[in-house]
């Protein structure tokens, strides 16, 4: 039940409305108000079913189950997004290094790939 409004010129009036949470009546100070007071407002809240915020995702390192704290959080743990991060930089390492290889090989571009292929194999714990 919402309260009735009476939006005549500079003139407000709010009428009586319902509490949400215990049923007595009281004059709203705000016209979307829906609860007579504090208390009855955090009672509310505490009945309220808590809403899951985010959808369950799989860690990028261990590929584990996990429901986010954070609309950015990717890993399951701090510990899994610090190998994952050590993870990253040794294999952008090796890429660098191969490349200086290649270059001073002189490999093809398809044995190139082929070699970064492996190592990135070699490197990743749980292909996906």
């Amino acid at each position: 039940m919402h309260p009735i409004v009476d939006m005549s010129p500079r003139v407000r009036i709010l009428r009586e409305v319902k509490c949400h949470s215990c049923g007595t009546l009281f004059t709203p100070k705000a016209p979307n108000q829906k609860y007579c007071g504090l208390a009855c407002q955090k009672q509310a809240l505490k009945k309220a079913k808590p809403r899951q915020r985010f959808h369950a995702l799989r860690c990028r390192n261990c590929g584990k189950s996990f429901v986010p704290q954070k609309p950015n959080q990717l890993d399951c743990c701090l510990a899994c997004h610090h190998q994952w991060i050590n993870r990253r930089r040794q294999l952008e390492r090796a890429e660098r290094r191969l490349e200086k290889w290649a270059a001073a090989l002189r490999w093809s571009e398809e044995e190139a790939e082929r070699v970064n292929e492996a190592l990135k194999d070699a490197l990743d714990p749980c292909p996906m």
